[in-house]
């Protein structure tokens, strides 16, 4: 097989512990997960039918006091995610766009709550929208 010249092998990786890239050991001790979350969303125009979602996030923080100050202030901050979460419609959150602005917009609002550490990444481990009556 001949290689394409405009690119080089690099050295060999015998030995390199791949793991140490990115530890998922290591970073799980730097992750708080919020679970459970419920709200209901804002409507888009015409809609009859009433949406909710229901939803759990992962905050990856940078060093482990950002998880210990998430802890003390889980209750206020499941309410600001959750009032958070209620100002998108049924067709924002449906879009991949619409969920990675609610993810920085949780980062956001997290990290203005916090201050010993900053979100780095918000996961969003669970999230299932349902409509039903009024």
């Amino acid at each position: 097989r001949k290689l394409d010249p405009s690119f080089t092998v690099g050295q060999d990786l015998a030995g390199f512990d791949i793991s140490l890239l990115r530890s998922s050991k290591r970073v799980e001790t730097l992750r708080y997960e919020v679970l459970s979350l419920h709200a209901t969303l804002k409507r888009n125009p015409g809609d009859r039918t009433q949406t909710f979602v229901t939803l759990s996030c992962a905050l990856e923080f940078g060093n482990k006091s950002g998880v210990a100050e998430t802890k003390e202030t889980e209750k206020a901050l499941r309410v600001l995610i959750q009032e958070l979460t209620s100002k998108y419609t049924v067709d924002e959150l449906k879009q991949v766009v619409g969920k990675i602005e609610l993810k920085n917009a949780i980062a956001k609002a997290v990290n203005g709550n916090l201050t010993t550490a900053r979100v780095r990444k918000v996961y969003l481990t669970d999230f299932r929208l349902m409509s039903g009556p009024e």
